[in-house]
């Protein structure tokens, strides 16, 4: 089924394991493809087309309390993931951003990706 547009109050990763996934992000069709990344910031109007029987996509959501106490140490270095991060829980700005990116087969995040789907 197609996934109509909505918005949320959280960062959602989504992560293209097998075949094609195409959604639109603020009105621009995006067709992710094996190995692309997609995060998208909170309050971003999304929506997705269905899947097909080889499709595999992997959706995390990280909502800001994730982030609260352990975790925040984590973003402490000064990169583009921990600032977009940041800035989407902590700004004042509203910007509604989102990031695509190819991971390539080796990737140490692939492998992060596909074990946590395995344990879930």
């Amino acid at each position: 089924m197609p996934i109509l547009k909505y918005k949320h109050e959280y960062i959602e990763i989504t992560y293209v394991l097998e075949g094609s996934f195409i959604q639109e992000i603020k009105g621009r069709e995006i067709k992710m493809n094996k190995g692309d990344l997609c995060i998208l910031d909170i309050n971003v109007v999304h929506s997705s087309l269905p899947l097909r029987d080889s499709d595999v996509v992997i959706n995390i959501i990280l909502t800001p309390e994730f982030f609260n106490g352990i975790f925040m140490h984590l973003l402490s270095d000064d990169n583009y993931i921990s600032n977009f991060i940041i800035n989407s829980f902590y700004s004042k700005s509203k910007a509604q951003n989102f990031l695509i990116h190819h991971i390539k087969d080796d990737s140490v995040i692939k492998i992060i990706l596909e074990n946590l789907l395995f344990e879930y």
